[in-house]
C-alpha cells in the first residue's frame, strides 16, 4: 500500500475484503512508506504473501517526479518539451 490510511477509505475491493470474514485491515503487516523506512521488515518467509495496492496518492507522484527532474538535471539528461 502507497496510503495505509488511504486505501482504508477509497480502496473499495480492499474495504469490501474488511467487511468480510477472511480478511482485515488489521492483516496488514505494513505499507511502502513503512518498508522504505526501515519500519517494517519485507517477506521472510516464502509462506508470506506480498501485494501492493496504489491509490495514487498525488503526493507520491510529486515526490517521485522532483526526484527525477533533480536526478536529470543533476546528469545533464533529458530534454525540454514544449507543451
Amino acid at each position: 500500500m502507497d496510503d495505509f490510511n488511504a486505501c482504508t477509505e477509497e480502496a473499495g475491493e480492499l474495504i469490501h475484503a474488511n467487511e468480510q470474514e477472511n480478511w482485515s485491515f488489521k492483516k496488514i503487516h505494513g505499507s511502502l512508506p513503512d518498508l522504505v523506512n526501515q519500519k517494517i521488515i519485507g517477506r521472510e518467509h516464502s509462506s508470506e504473501i506480498t501485494f501492493f495496492k496504489s491509490v495514487g496518492s498525488a503526493y507520491f507522484d510529486l515526490a517521485v517526479a522532483i526526484g527525477a527532474y533533480n536526478k536529470a538535471s543533476q546528469t545533464n539528461q533529458g530534454q525540454w518539451i514544449d507543451l
